[in-house]
């Protein structure tokens, strides 16, 4: 069967696309839970994804396979986006503000999905690492981070009930924090304090304090889990979302304009 940009560009192969991938994502918790389950996804959510897709993933079969599924859905869907965009609207733009503002959030999408593909492969993400006060950990053969301090306001044993089972009296999230300095080939790039839902951020560069663990023994404070990363496409990428949100609504409050002065 011959593949036409008409084809491409249809509706109906849109559809076809979107309910394939709502089938796709409908299975995956089934093949994460064949392959590990929430212990696989944490691995998964803390490294970058193709440097787990190149060397962990070939022990996952099926997971290996649903996101090689993925990949090429999506890339489906690009190139659907590619060529309706471009089939459909330049020649008909004209000076119609709908017409516009209707290609740019085509645009947008195609903008914020290139984006996250991207995400996917460039960046900086090793290892989360857990440290105590005064300790130094080596990530990778550039980069070393420092644990300048610790400060835990709460009762040490807290952690020994589950992490499920704490509340807002055994644990302060506000107040429990930790300063770090991170280096690279000796030179510091960036220092300051960590807090639960408050990294330490510069540029794409971001140390997220992940938790605490107990305290080693012969010491009353307790360590912490954290993780350094680089997303140089995480920013670009919220603010073309945030974009395409507001111009689809002002694309819709025209339209509803449109047809209300129609009817009368």
């Amino acid at each position: 069967m011959k593949i036409s940009s008409a084809m491409l560009a249809s509706q109906r192969f849109t559809t076809g696309l979107l309910g394939l991938l709502c089938i796709w994502f409908a299975v995956f918790p089934y093949i994460l839970k064949l392959s590990g389950g929430k212990k696989i996804a944490k691995v998964m959510n803390h490294s970058l994804f193709i440097d787990w897709f190149l060397q962990d993933s070939g022990q996952y079969p099926s997971l290996r396979f649903w996101f090689v599924g993925l990949c090429l859905l999506v890339a489906l869907l690009a190139l659907n986006l590619v060529v309706c965009t471009w089939r459909r609207f330049p020649p008909k733009l004209g000076l119609s503000r709908q017409k516009w503002l209707l290609f740019f959030i085509h645009l947008l999408f195609g903008l914020l999905v290139a984006g996250h593909g991207a995400g996917f492969i460039w960046g900086w993400r090793p290892s989360p690492v857990k440290a105590h006060m005064n300790s130094t950990i080596k990530l990778d053969q550039e980069h070393q981070l420092t644990i300048k301090e610790i400060t835990f306001y709460d009762n040490p044993q807290i952690f020994k009930k589950p992490r499920r089972e704490w509340n807002s009296d055994d644990f302060s999230f506000d107040k429990n924090r930790a300063h770090v300095s991170l280096s690279k080939n000796g030179v510091e790039i960036v220092s300051g304090e960590i807090a639960t839902y408050n990294p330490l951020a510069k540029g794409s560069l971001q140390i997220t304090l992940l938790g605490f663990t107990p305290p080693v023994p012969g010491s009353s404070t307790p360590g912490i889990h954290l993780q350094a990363s680089r997303a140089p496409f995480a920013r670009p990428v919220i603010w073309l979302f945030h974009i395409m949100i507001l111009l689809t609504f002002v694309y819709l409050m025209i339209t509803r304009k449109t047809l209300v002065t129609e009817k009368q």
